[in-house]
């Protein structure tokens, strides 16, 4: 046992590390002493493994750490049985060759896995992962690797403290720090990574630049925004606009707009390098810009809400991004080529074809008393001419209140009542006035959410449009619903107008089913590369930053 240690050195180490020990009990070190003393050995190099039962495909290391040798690794150390469940697996399955080493010394795997450890620290404004002992180790292995490797005690002792970490830090960094996701109302499944499979991958690595990281190239985007944010922080040259007038216009004058080109400018929405106060026409296409950006109305006009986004802080910015990569970490790290994204907070569904945006449309959704759920489905079949079968709470609340004021409400509304066997249902019949439309796209699940089709398009034309009962209101109807149909079989317009024309409800099955993902995100980037924030409609944001800063 301990084959690598001398009783000696035990001592020194537990009394050099005594902090990262922490939580071990005196029995424990009582029995890891004598253990030491028991085996009395003299230092030596790790010897091989004879389980001839293991056939790898690759011989990574001609460097062996022994099973007894991990197993009291692990006293010294406070991982629970999870993490050295996958320590045991992951060495058993490489016949307990080192990892992290190799004949020509530490390996560059090493020195990527530490990086990624601070980038994550750096992006989950978090100081979760600092490991003291670990740091010590690698600094030292760092910066005279021969004396290093002169001393196996700390080679074997680095060597199981990097896998330690990864497959305790892996996790965090790749699938979020967030236990439930459905206490922050988020229902997309977070999918199960293989981090055995991942350790592999970046230690045989021949290239660590081009080690792929399980993450979705949304995050790989998003992360490099808050890179420039933090930048931008640290300079602290990011001024706050203060004008004379408000609703400035090409031609007008203002002390502010000088503040306001130099606020655009590091933001990268303004390319001039004119300072002047005046407001220029290639000023207002930046500002255009700007509030396209953050989810204003493109009017080019400086108003209140526009001055309001300028002159939110950068940290506050930097907050926003490190709670949207939050989010990004629970995404599945590959996405299917083909899906419908909406985005709550954006109002806006997306069309994903072959990897890449094909078109988007204005959507509304749920009030912030009948919020849309986060969640992720595949719509099987739509539906042409509709009925609206009511929800009862619908009918309990609205229905029977106007129907007391009004006994013709149902028919002038073309709603009726029928029983369903033992059950009375309110539904609206097909037509012009029903309340989906004339197209409903069904998905399903456990919370009465589908996209729908809406008789006034009014709506629409609003900016903040959380309007719905948790259904999703689409602006393009009959658009999407020709995208769909074209996938199954060729359908015209003239075809589908027909149908549309009868008010005769007609059930059509899509296969393949298409993915939609219901999503809630407040700062991402898109195809483009422009960096977009919108507000917290729902105050999940809140949520989830007491949730990771406990603020």
């Amino acid at each position: 046992m301990f084959s690598f240690f001398k009783f000696d050195q035990v001592i020194t180490y537990l009394k050099l590390h005594f902090n990262y020990i922490g939580g071990a009990s005196l029995i424990v070190f009582v029995i890891v002493i004598f253990a030491f003393k028991k085996c009395n050995a003299a230092e030596i190099k790790p010897i091989m493994n004879e389980d001839v039962c293991l056939n790898l495909s690759k011989n990574y290391s001609d460097f062996i750490l022994d099973s007894l040798v991990i197993e009291n690794y692990f006293l010294l150390s406070n991982s629970d049985d999870s993490i050295r469940s996958q320590v045991r697996e992951f060495y058993h399955a490489r016949a307990h060759q080192f990892a992290w080493f190799n004949p020509c010394g530490l390996a560059t795997a090493a020195s990527t896995f530490n990086e990624l450890m601070k980038n994550y620290q750096s992006e989950s404004g978090t100081n979760r992962i600092k490991h003291t002992v670990l740091d010590s180790l690698l600094t030292n292995a760092l910066n005279d690797e021969n004396k290093f490797l002169k001393n196996w005690n700390q080679v074997s002792w680095l060597e199981y403290l990097l896998t330690e970490s990864f497959f305790q830090y892996a996790p965090k960094m790749y699938s979020g720090s967030t236990e439930n996701l459905r206490d922050l109302s988020w229902f997309i499944p977070r999918r199960k990574k293989n981090y055995s499979a991942l350790l592999d991958s970046l230690i045989s690595s021949t290239n660590q630049n081009q080690f792929i990281e399980p993450l979705n190239p949304y995050y790989i985007k998003l992360k490099k925004k808050l890179v420039e944010f933090k930048r931008i922080d640290k300079e602290g040259t990011y001024p706050l606009s203060v004008f004379d007038s408000l609703n400035l216009r090409v031609g007008d004058t203002d002390r502010g707009i000088s503040i306001l080109k130099k606020q655009l400018f590091i933001l990268d929405d303004w390319k001039e390098t004119d300072e002047s106060a005046i407001y220029t026409s290639a000023l207002r296409d930046a500002v255009m810009y700007f509030q396209m950006r953050m989810g204003l109305v493109q009017t080019g006009i400086i108003d209140k809400k526009t001055i309001t986004e300028l002159n939110t802080p950068v940290k506050d910015r930097i907050k926003q991004i490190l709670l949207n990569l939050e989010r990004l970490r629970w995404v599945p790290s590959t996405m299917p080529q083909n899906f419908f994204l909406v985005n709550i907070p954006e109002y806006k569904l997306h069309v994903i074809e072959n990897g890449k945006p094909l078109f988007d449309m204005n959507v509304i959704v749920g009030k912030t008393m009948h919020k849309t759920v986060i969640f992720e489905e595949k719509i099987s079949s739509v539906v042409l001419n509709p009925y609206w079968n009511i929800p009862k709470s619908i009918v309990e609340n609205e229905i029977r209140k106007h129907m007391n004021r009004d006994r013709n409400y149902l028919s002038r509304n073309n709603m009726e009542i029928v029983t369903n066997g033992n059950e009375i249902v309110y539904r609206q019949k097909p037509g012009d006035k029903n309340a989906l439309g004339k197209i409903k796209f069904l998905f399903p699940n456990h919370y009465n959410i589908y996209l729908h089709d809406a008789p006034a398009k009014s709506l629409f034309k609003v900016n903040e449009r959380a309007f719905s009962h948790g259904c999703i209101r689409v602006a393009e109807a009959r658009k999407l619903v020709l995208y769909i149909l074209n996938k199954q079989e060729t359908w015209s317009v003239e075809k589908l107008d027909a149908i549309l024309a009868t008010n005769k409800e007609k059930h059509i099955a899509i296969s393949p089913a298409m993915p939609v993902f219901i999503a809630y995100f407040t700062s991402w980037v898109d195809h483009k590369g422009a960096l977009h924030f919108r507000n917290d409609i729902y105050g999940l944001d809140k949520r989830l930053e007491l949730e990771i800063f406990g603020e």
